[in-house]
Formats: C-alpha cells, structure tokens, sequence
C-alpha cells in the first residue's frame, strides 16, 4: 500500500463488498468464532493464509511471525504470544487441525542461513535460532547443492522443527 489512504479506502471497500452483503454471517461470528483450523504462517507480507487458503473471515485462527516458528517448551520465553495463541487455540477454540505453513524465499531462513545480514539484530537472531537444528541437520547432509535448494531444503526443515516443537 502506498499510503495509509488506501488501507482506509480498502476498509470502506470491504464494508460495502463484503460485510455489508453478508452481515448475517458477521453477526454470527460477533457471538462466537469456531474455526477448525489453526495456522502457524509467515508474517511476511506475500503470503497471507487466508488468502492463499481461500478462506473467510472465522474459518482460521492464525499466528504468524517470522519464518512460522513453533519454539520448544523448553525455548518458551513467559509470556510467549506463539504458545498462549496455540494453547487458546486448542483449549478454547477446540481447532481440531494445525498447519504449520512455512514459503520459499523467507527472509527469516535466509536470516538462519546468512546470519551476517541479521548481525546485532538480537530479537531476529534468537527467534530464528529456532530452526537452527534445521540449518544443521542441513549442512551435514548437504553437500553440493546449489543456493536455492539449500534454502529450499532449510524452509522445509524449519517447518518440521515447528511440527516436532508443537509435540513437546
């Protein structure tokens, strides 16, 4: 978006587009949400889940951050927003699926890979520290793979450290 403008015109846009044509189905979900799903997703901006999912408003509850990391018990900062969303996810909202949906082209991975470019970046470098078992599980097996699938190989491994982290 160009300037705040737009986001207030896209606001309007949705009111009268959507919430408007179906304020039956807004009313319903002012009362209670029930989604089914859970979704662990990238905050970056380029793939938001609700849209790549096809899903309206009340089919997802969604928690995003960078690179779509699950921490362990154990790496739980008290409070941490990731787990508290996942545990009022399953206690109160009664999700029955999650999916932990990682991209190609993260730049939080690309933060793990390179950690040059994320030098001094505290908060960045210790959240994506999560997957770091991911980058060496990565460069044990790894030997002369191109740039691209070794950043490939590495979003899908931080994706399956997010799945393990989510059973501890």
């Amino acid at each position: 978006m160009d300037n705040f403008h737009k986001l207030i015109e896209g606001f309007h846009n949705f009111k009268q587009t959507y919430f408007l044509k179906e304020r039956q189905y807004f009313e319903s979900l002012e009362k209670a949400q029930n989604p089914k799903t859970l979704v662990v997703a990238c905050c970056d901006s380029r793939v938001d889940p609700a849209i790549l999912l096809h899903c309206k408003p009340g089919d997802l509850f969604v928690i995003r951050n960078v690179a779509a990391l699950v921490p362990a018990v154990t790496q739980a900062s008290n409070p941490c927003s990731v787990m508290s969303a996942i545990e009022y996810g399953v206690k109160h909202l009664n999700v029955e699926h999650i999916v932990v949906m990682g991209h190609s082209h993260c730049g939080g991975i690309h933060g793990l890979m390179a950690p040059e470019t994320i030098a001094g970046e505290t908060y960045i470098q210790d959240w994506v520290g999560i997957a770091s078992p991911a980058l060496e599980r990565l460069q044990a097996i790894t030997g002369d793979e191109d740039e691209k699938t070794r950043s490939r190989h590495c979003e899908e491994g931080a994706v399956l450290i997010s799945l393990d982290n989510l059973l501890s």
